[in-house]
């Protein structure tokens, strides 16, 4: 979890930056499986990418996340999902 996802449900964070709507799920920095890709993709089923949400994160603590290819990378081998 990161800093700023912990003041986001902590509820201490000002009104700018609190959650848009309920329900609401939170998480900015994101690592996760590929389940599905397109055969064109740069990615393929299996692979670790990782992508940060940017200034209004939301929904990185959910099982599944749709996002673009152009904002997500392949995790380097040498850092740890943990």
């Amino acid at each position: 979890i990161a800093a700023g996802d912990v003041h986001m449900i902590s509820g201490r964070v000002s009104y700018v930056l609190s959650p848009p709507s309920f329900p609401y799920i939170p998480g900015k920095d994101i690592c996760g499986i590929v389940v599905e890709a397109d055969e064109k993709s740069k990615f393929q089923k299996g692979d670790y990418v990782v992508y940060s949400g940017g200034a209004f994160p939301v929904g990185g603590m959910a099982e599944y996340m749709l996002i673009k290819e152009s904002v997500a990378a392949k995790k380097p081998e040498n850092v740890d999902v943990l």
